[in-house]
């Protein structure tokens, strides 16, 4: 099936099957939030420190793993990639 654009003057309508999530908190299975902390991007790009967090929910058994660590980089950017470089997936 092509996607094509409609005619000037009329929105697209997507069709079945159509899937909405209102409440994301009752989907089932593991989650995992990463953040990361760093001093604003600045005109010298110098390395700097970065705090970063892996938080990791497993609902169905139970299971909260919180990761703290530190590193370095040289943009905000770069800082919020770091985490998701931890995980194995």
């Amino acid at each position: 099936m092509i996607n094509e654009c409609p005619p000037p003057g009329q929105a697209y309508i997507p069709t079945p099957p159509l899937f909405q999530v209102n409440f994301p908190a009752l989907l089932q299975g593991a989650r995992c939030y990463t953040d990361a902390a760093i001093a604003p991007d600045q005109a010298n790009q110098h390395m700097r420190k970065a705090g970063l967090g892996v938080f990791i929910l497993e609902p169905r058994r139970k299971l909260m793993i919180h990761i703290k660590a530190i590193a370095t980089a040289n943009s905000v950017i770069m800082a919020d990639a770091d985490p998701r470089c931890l995980l194995p997936y």
